[in-house]
């Protein structure tokens, strides 16, 4: 799909990886009790892990790499959340956008294919 829009990934974070941190569990140091009384009843909430995405997007003229920049923009920033599979360990977890570049550097050009290198954020996702 992101081929598509001329989108080549360079490198991720180790998301796919990592275990996500538990949050901290609900606690409360009530006046004239001793110690802190902790809410056992709660569920464990895990906080979200990052996924950073550098990519280079590549066109044949300007004008091609502007259209797909906005395309792959409006794509990545629809509602919900997105699925993304890692090959190398072989997993997909759900992803949603974090941030997006709002300055994107000049686009660079080599090899007759114009290209722009970005870096894209996401936060995941527990269903």
């Amino acid at each position: 799909m992101l081929s598509g829009l001329g989108m080549a990934v360079e490198k991720a974070s180790d998301s796919f990886r990592a275990i996500a941190n538990p949050k901290p569990v609900y606690s409360y140091n009530w006046p004239g009790s001793n110690g802190i009384q902790f809410d056992l009843n709660a569920p464990i909430v895990n906080e979200a892990n990052t996924l950073l995405i550098e990519t280079w997007v590549l066109a044949d003229t300007l004008v091609d790499l502007d259209n797909k920049l906005t395309a792959l923009e409006a794509l990545l920033k629809q509602s919900g959340y997105r699925n993304i599979y890692c090959k190398k360990w072989n997993k997909t977890k759900k992803f949603r956008l974090k941030s997006f570049p709002k300055n994107i550097e000049s686009p660079g050009f080599a090899n007759g294919v114009y290209g722009v290198q970005m870096s894209i954020e996401f936060d995941e996702v527990y269903i």
